[in-house]
C-alpha cells in the first residue's frame, strides 16, 4: 500500500507502475483525483478507482461516465471498515483477472 497525498505524487506513483486500486478524494482542489484516474485508466486499464467526495456534485452517476475505471463512489464520511471492504473487494476482482 502507498499513501500520497497530491496528485502529483500518484502521478509518479503510476509512472513506476500499476496500483491495483486508487482511492481517490473528489474535494481536493484542483481536480486532481480525476487527473490521477485519467493516467490510471490510460497507462493502467485494470486499476480501479474509488472516489470519495463530500460533495453532491457526482451524486447522479456521472463518475462513471467520465471515469471508466471507476468502481465505487461513496461520500467521505463513509466509515473506515466500510471503506476497507469496498476496498478489499474491489481488490479482489482485479486479482483475478
Amino acid at each position: 500500500m502507498t499513501l500520497v497525498h497530491a496528485a502529483d505524487a500518484a502521478l509518479d506513483r503510476l509512472r513506476a507502475g500499476r496500483a491495483d486500486i486508487i482511492v481517490a478524494n473528489l474535494d481536493l482542489p484542483g481536480s486532481g483525483a480525476m487527473a490521477v484516474a485519467d493516467y490510471a485508466a490510460y497507462r493502467h486499464p485494470a486499476t480501479k478507482v474509488v472516489f470519495v467526495t463530500g460533495s453532491s456534485v457526482f451524486s447522479d452517476g456521472t463518475v462513471f461516465e467520465m471515469s471508466p475505471n471507476a468502481c465505487a463512489f461513496l461520500p467521505t464520511s463513509t466509515a473506515p471498515d466500510d471503506l476497507a471492504a469496498v476496498i478489499a473487494h474491489h481488490g479482489d476482482r482485479v486479482a483475478k483477472h
